[in-house]
C-alpha cells in the first residue's frame, strides 16, 4: 500500500511540477508579446502521439522499453495532464470555428473515455473480487436469473410456511422489479450498489 501511496505521489508531483513549468513559459511568452498557442499546441499534439505509442507498447514486450506498468502510470499521468495543455491552447474558452470546435469535441471524447476506463480498471476488479468467483461478462444474464430463482423460492416458502404476506407484497412491489429490469447507460457507465443497499435497508426495516 505504501509503495502505490509514493508511486502516486511521486506521478502527481512530477506532473504538476511539468505543467508548472509549461504555465510559467507561457506567462512569459505573453509577457514579451509572443503567442503561445504553437507551443502549447505542438506540446499537446506531442503528448496525444506519445499516448498513442502505449498501445504499441503492450504489443512488444521488451525489456530495454520499460515495463508495462511504468508505461500505465507515465500514460495516466501524460493523459491528464493533456487536459491543462489543452485549457492553456484554447486559452481557457470553447472555440468558435468549426475545425476548431471539431478537434476540441474529439479531444473531450477521448479524454473522458480514458477517465472512465481509469475509473472501470480501478473500481470494477476490486467489485470482482468481493464476488468469491470469476464472472464472464456472458454468464451474467444466467447468473441473475439463478439469483432471481433462489429469491422466489425463498419468499413463497416462507408466504407457504409461515404466511409472510408482507415480504411477498415487498417482492412483487420491489424486487420483482429488480431482478428483472435491464440496467441502464448510467449503470453501465459508472456502477453501483445504492439501490441494492435500499433495497436491502427496506427489507430490515
Amino acid at each position: 500500500m505504501r509503495f502505490f501511496a509514493r508511486r502516486r505521489l511521486l506521478g502527481s508531483a512530477i506532473t504538476l511540477a511539468a505543467l508548472g513549468g509549461v504555465w510559467l513559459w507561457t506567462e512569459r511568452m505573453h509577457r514579451r508579446l509572443e503567442s503561445s498557442s504553437y507551443f502549447t499546441g505542438w506540446l499537446l499534439l506531442a503528448s496525444l502521439l506519445f499516448l498513442a505509442l502505449f498501445h504499441l507498447r503492450k504489443k512488444l514486450p521488451m525489456p530495454p522499453l520499460g515495463s508495462a506498468a511504468a508505461w500505465l502510470q507515465v500514460h495516466i499521468y501524460t493523459g491528464l495532464a493533456t487536459a491543462c495543455l489543452f485549457a492553456l491552447h484554447t486559452p481557457w474558452r470553447w472555440p468558435n470555428g468549426t475545425l476548431e470546435a471539431l478537434l476540441a469535441l474529439l479531444y473531450v471524447a477521448t479524454f473522458a473515455s480514458g477517465v472512465i476506463g481509469l475509473y472501470w480498471t480501478r473500481s470494477l476488479p476490486k467489485r470482482l473480487s468481493r464476488l468469491g468467483q470469476e464472472v464472464i461478462y456472458e454468464r451474467i444474464a444466467a447468473l441473475r436469473g439463478r439469483i432471481r430463482d433462489r429469491a422466489q423460492t425463498v419468499v413463497l416458502t416462507a408466504v407457504r410456511t409461515g404466511g409472510a404476506t408482507t415480504l411477498g407484497e415487498f417482492y412483487n412491489a420491489r424486487l420483482h422489479e429488480y431482478f428483472s429490469a435491464h440496467r441502464g447507460w448510467r449503470y453501465r457507465l459508472l456502477p453501483n450498489s445504492r439501490l441494492r443497499k435500499e433495497l436491502l435497508a427496506e427489507l430490515t426495516e
